[in-house]
């Protein structure tokens, strides 16, 4: 018998096929070949790039709602045994979001071959994220239809590989170009993994769907300065837009009108402006601009039905899912020099609490986060997605103490949710007393008291503006409230700022300021936020606002903590000079990475001069049940009169690195006498250092003590030196 196989004019004998592998797999190739339709008459393409399989097809003409994509192991004829992967609208096949930047602007995407296709406005498209590798027939149909014709498959089987090893998903460049402001930016686009697990996640890319939006593509802009990126690793911000029509990575743009009151653009470092648009369904008709509020939605989703979530949906933090592996891919295979220690977060609006959900999700990642307008509490917008704030449903997250994190959990604003840090990035935010959308009001007031009672160590603002960024330098003189932010006019606060974010860094410590009081005088926390009517309390002011630390000197080391604080006073930026000279808070120690003393250990405290190092306050505290240490009670001068913090474990200082002996330095504070005792070895000297790094004192340790009586208060640092072995330098507080 003779296998002869189309459009290859190649036959053979079956028979001289001896091996029963490559008999089948011939009888597979005859079959799928014998089933193959003329290129011509196939409306469907697809083919294997990138870790996905891109889904070509021409359009039809008529009116259409959505588009289903199938595969099928074999041609059928009808879709009732096929297994559909897909279902998109317009502006997902079409990539309308692209056309924010451009208004001709099509899906540009790999080509399988190492080259680029340009869509065609006449084609469609969707991706398919395989998960093993198989070879399938891909359908397209419209609407509801249910036939199958030849025209509406891809003319052959298509290889959909699955090697994530090899052949990662990435994002994909779309546009480039120069905003009307003359910044630089570039468009990507990715397109989301859904499926009905959302555990079932390949090892490079993450579940950001469930089954229904699988397929649906995301874009984000990537925004330069309009001089020369520096060549060491530079900052990045990440930007949220608010929800409306005006809300997209396109109005983001930097000095753009939407967003130019929130200091969006980068000077020495990039900004990602990222889009959050979830497309369905309702009575026919597309909506446009429904997001995600930057969050997630139920795993039974259904694109088509306008229902509420169900009272036992399962909510998934998809859009966060999203943010957090884009964020990765740009770090680290995309064209970018990102500093990973150097990316900061900031939205408003929706976006403003967007800004606090990840920042607050992933906190171990983010520098800083500046939140503008945020509302505090679950959307009421959101019950299609992810439930309301009565229902508040079960997530797939775990918490800090082990449990399901719920919906309102995570829009909680003052609650911890991370399962791994304890510690927040450091966050602003910023409230109007005027704001017509998240009015100033009880809860929010709520927001502000809870967050400094918790010692949290945000940065709380407020003035007169209104929601809208555009109107916070203008009047709406149709309200009854003066709605011009004063943080932002006449002279915006230069401490909101993208550019101003790339002094932090996500692996350095920060002081955590709580309970800012500006007026000793007056009884209660000063300024007054008043009780929900914008007429009461202090129009604009801020909690902590104006205190800041040098990022540059700040010791975390394992048995002390130091930081030099202060209080704004040496700005060029008016607005962000504090009007008194002095002002008492209390300081938290945040995100350590080597200062961790034991829940219920006790530690040394003092704040000196900086200049001169006098004692100002000393004391001791206890560390809480979760190894934080929060100082109350200090009083920080306005720069120059700058402040350090110096905390250190007391009782006896453990030095073991002379030559493997334990020795023990106590007290610390010392008054009169440091005793040296342990294992100390023959020939054993030491000396005193002030902080300047001048030798005070010095002398060959004989006597276990060494009088330090003579010495100034201050702090010193001590180094012991046992033959060719020195100790690790220690830092000894002298109190008279």
């Amino acid at each position: 018998m003779n296998i002869c196989i189309l459009n290859t004019g190649k036959c053979v004998q079956l028979k001289k096929l001896r091996h029963a592998y490559l008999r089948r797999m011939l009888m597979t190739t005859v079959l799928f070949s014998s089933l193959a339709i003329v290129e011509g008459q196939s409306r469907v393409r697809a083919w294997n790039a990138s870790g996905q399989v891109f889904v070509v097809w021409e359009t039809d003409t008529q009116p259409t709602l959505n588009y289903n994509i199938w595969l099928a192991l074999r041609p059928a004829g009808s879709t009732s045994r096929l297994q559909r992967v897909g279902l998109v609208f317009e502006p997902e096949w079409a990539g309308k979001r692209l056309t924010l930047a451009s208004a001709n602007a099509t899906w540009r995407i790999p080509d399988g071959n190492g080259g680029i296709y340009q869509l065609k406005k006449t084609e469609g498209l969707f991706v398919y994220t395989p998960h093993d590798t198989a070879t399938r027939l891909v359908y397209v149909t419209r609407n509801n239809d249910s036939l199958l014709t030849d025209s509406n498959r891809t003319a052959r089987p298509v290889f959909m590989e699955y090697n994530p090893t090899k052949s990662k998903v990435k994002c994909h460049l779309q546009l480039t170009g120069n905003t009307r402001e003359g910044f630089p930016f570039a468009v990507f686009a990715m397109w989301a993994d859904g499926r009905q697990n959302p555990a079932d996640a390949r090892p490079d890319y993450p579940v950001m769907a469930n089954d229904a939006k699988n397929g649906a593509p995301h874009v984000f802009a990537v925004y330069r300065p309009q001089v020369n990126l520096p060549a060491e690793p530079y900052p990045a911000v990440v930007c949220l837009h608010g929800g409306g029509e005006f809300g997209s990575y396109w109005s983001y743009a930097p000095n753009g009108v939407h967003y130019k009151n929130t200091g969006n653009v980068p000077v020495d470092g990039i900004t990602i402006a990222f889009d959050d648009r979830l497309f369905l369904s309702s009575n026919g008709v597309v909506n446009e601009d429904r997001p995600s509020n930057w969050f997630g939605w139920h795993t039974q989703l259904n694109p088509t039905t306008a229902s509420n979530a169900p009272a036992n949906g399962l909510v998934v933090p998809y859009t966060l899912r999203r943010l957090v592996w884009t964020i990765d891919w740009l770090l680290n295979e995309s064209p970018y020099n990102i500093d990973s220690n150097r990316i900061s977060i900031m939205g408003n609006s929706m976006g403003g609490t967007g800004t606090l959900l990840l920042s607050r999700w992933k906190p171990e990642k983010f520098a800083a986060a500046t939140a503008f307008v945020p509302p505090h509490y679950t959307p009421g917008t959101g019950g299609r997605l992810f439930g309301t704030e009565q229902t508040n449903l079960v997530t797939t997250e775990t918490g800090p103490d082990g449990k399901k994190l719920r919906v309102n959990d995570f829009f909680n604003q003052a609650r911890r949710i991370s399962p791994v840090s304890r510690d927040f990035c450091f966050t602003r935010i910023y409230r109007g007393r005027c704001d017509d959308a998240a009015e100033w009001g009880a809860r929010h007031l709520q927001l502000f008291n809870e967050i400094n009672d918790k010692k949290l160590g945000f940065h709380l603002y407020w003035d007169n503006r209104d929601h809208t960024a555009s109107d916070w330098t203008s009047d709406d003189r149709t309200t009854a409230c003066v709605d011009i932010g004063q943080w932002v006019s006449p002279v915006r606060t230069q401490r909101c700022e993208a550019s101003y974010q790339g002094r932090f860094r996500n692996n350095q410590s920060y002081p955590g300021f709580y309970h800012d009081d500006q007026n000793f005088s007056k009884t209660g926390q000063q300024p007054e936020l008043g009780n929900g009517d914008p007429a009461d309390g202090d129009a604009w002011g801020t909690w902590g606002g104006y205190y800041d630390w040098d990022v540059s000197t700040v010791t975390d080391a394992a048995d002390r903590w130091e930081c030099t604080v202060y209080l704004m006073g040496q700005s060029a930026v008016s607005v962000d000079n504090c009007p008194v000279d002095s002002s008492s808070c209390g300081i938290a120690i945040r995100k350590p990475r080597s200062f961790k003393p034991q829940p219920g250990s006790q530690l040394s405290w003092k704040l000196i001069r900086f200049s001169n190092n006098e004692v100002l306050q000393s004391g001791v505290v206890t560390a809480d049940t979760t190894g934080l240490v929060m100082i109350d009670g200090l009083k920080i001068f306005k720069d120059p009169l700058r402040s350090r913090l110096i905390v250190e474990k007391s009782g006896t200082s453990g030095l073991n690195d002379l030559n493997g002996h334990l020795v023990n330095v106590y007290p610390n504070p010392a008054q009169n006498i440091l005793t040296v005792s342990g294992a100390i070895p023959e020939n054993c000297s030491y000396s005193l250092f002030n902080v300047y790094g001048a030798e005070i004192l010095t002398g060959a340790l004989e006597q276990p003590n060494i009088d330090v009586s003579k010495l100034r208060p201050g702090t010193y640092f001590l180094r012991l030196k046992g033959g060719f072995n020195f100790t690790s330098v220690k830092m000894i507080i002298i109190d008279k």
